[in-house]
Formats: structure tokens, sequence, C-alpha cells
């Protein structure tokens, strides 16, 4: 996302880019560990399932994309 150097809201447009750079990694993480605990189900691993499936909880957790 870009606007003109004249434009207002330069900090404004700043922060927003920021953000989407945040969710992206946020989405990269969780893409991650979803294809391993995929892996770890596949292979019936119940510690290192119940462990990912709980980082993923705490991941969705940091992402909060209503106004509540």
């Amino acid at each position: 996302m870009r606007i003109r150097n004249t434009d207002y809201l330069q900090e404004e447009c700043q922060l927003l880019r920021e953000s989407v750079t945040s969710l992206y990694s946020y989405y990269g993480e969780l893409e991650s560990q979803l294809q391993a605990l995929e892996k770890s189900l596949i292979e019936e691993n119940e510690d290192e399932s119940s462990r990912l499936f709980a980082e993923i909880q705490t991941q969705i957790k940091r992402i909060r994309l209503d106004a509540q």
C-alpha cells in the first residue's frame, strides 16, 4: 500500500503496513504449525499433536479480527 509523500495520513498508513506485515507473519506461523500438526496426527504422535494444538490455539488468540 502506498500513498504519495504529500498525502496526509502518512503515520496511519505506516501503522497499517505494520499491521498487515504482522498478520502475514502470524499466518505463516499458523501454516507451519498446522503442517506439523498434520504430520504428527498421521504419525499418531499424541504428545506432539497436543503440544501443537495448544500452540495453534495460542496463536489464534493473538489475532483479533473483530471490534469486541
